[in-house]
């Protein structure tokens, strides 16, 4: 029997005492991340709480045939996708996936990313202008001139707490992480029902702590990357915002932001091929390998 049969659909008092339940039985834990209440607005501001877009040139598209068509992410998480991906198919070629689990099998596809936040804020403005003339009809509002219309706007919005304006809109909850470009979906199935999230995280393949290790490195090692690109202040940032859209780097394909391939930057260049020898020669993640990468080549600048 479920926890909670909880939805998005539940009234109040189901919502309320189901996702209680919920919470209560599976606690978040240290590899999950609440992008849903506690971090509602990562990946959709900046470190000043400036509302941010993402630069479309950062995307990177999953192109096998076991993930739905023009899924993307920003190439940084494609990256750690493709890290954690790697390692699930080990487990998988171990024997210690149960490849018959409705979750879970054979293969770990991917079915929605990255969404277009410019075309959700049209759509959230159609779905506002119509509840707005259900509101002007309903309050029986006779609209005699413009100052009139804005004074029942405003009253509208207030009471019915929604976005007008586009950074209204990106901050507010209509604008959902994926448009942050740092999700991937791999199960198609509705999160906002309890009973599916039971489910899922009871599934025994769920918990893969190997790949999730090898993900969370991946992951750790662009934190200080992402911080620094999604801070105004910084050179990083700077460096990019000043850029001409047409000579900004596309990394399209991938790659990781300033690690990519096709630099011309010497340096770059030879920091990329020693990284791809050390992993290659042995198993050692990308963090090991760049860090003795570049030991290697200051020793070498400085003989």
């Amino acid at each position: 029997m479920a926890v909670s049969n909880a939805t998005n659909f539940s009234n109040a008092k189901e919502m309320f005492e189901g996702r209680a339940a919920y919470k209560e039985e599976y606690p978040k834990t240290d590899i999950q991340f609440d992008s849903g209440y506690t971090n509602r607005l990562f990946g959709k501001v900046d470190t000043l709480g400036n509302a941010i877009q993402i630069n479309e040139s950062f995307l990177s598209f999953f192109g096998t045939k076991d993930d739905k068509s023009n899924v993307s992410c920003i190439n940084f998480m494609a990256d750690a996708f493709a890290d954690c991906r790697k390692q699930y198919n080990v487990q998988v070629s171990k024997g210690n996936v149960n490849t018959s689990s409705p979750y879970f099998n054979d293969k770990l596809s991917v079915y929605q990313g990255w969404k277009k936040q410019e075309s959700l804020y049209y759509q959230s403005n159609d779905g506002v202008y119509k509840t707005l003339l259900d509101y002007i009809y309903n309050n029986s509002f006779k609209i005699a001139d413009f100052d009139y219309y804005v004074e029942v706007l405003l009253k509208f919005l207030k009471e019915k707490d929604l976005p007008l304006t586009r950074i209204g809109f990106f901050e507010s909850n209509l604008n959902p992480s994926y448009t942050s470009g740092l999700i991937l979906d791999i199960y198609e199935g509705d999160a906002g029902d309890d009973s599916q999230r039971e489910q899922f995280i009871t599934d025994p393949n769920y918990s893969l702590e190997e790949a999730y290790d090898r993900a969370k490195e991946e992951g750790r090692l662009n934190a200080v990357g992402i911080d620094d690109f999604f801070n105004p202040n910084s050179l990083t940032a700077q460096q990019y915002y000043t850029l001409e859209p047409t000579l900004a780097p596309n990394y399209a394909n991938g790659g990781r932001i300033g690690f990519q391939e096709g630099s011309l930057d010497p340096d770059t260049l030879a920091l990329s091929e020693r990284v791809k020898e050390i992993m290659d020669a042995g198993d050692v993640d990308f963090g090991i390998a760049f860090k003795q990468a570049l030991r290697e080549l200051i020793a070498e600048s400085k003989d």
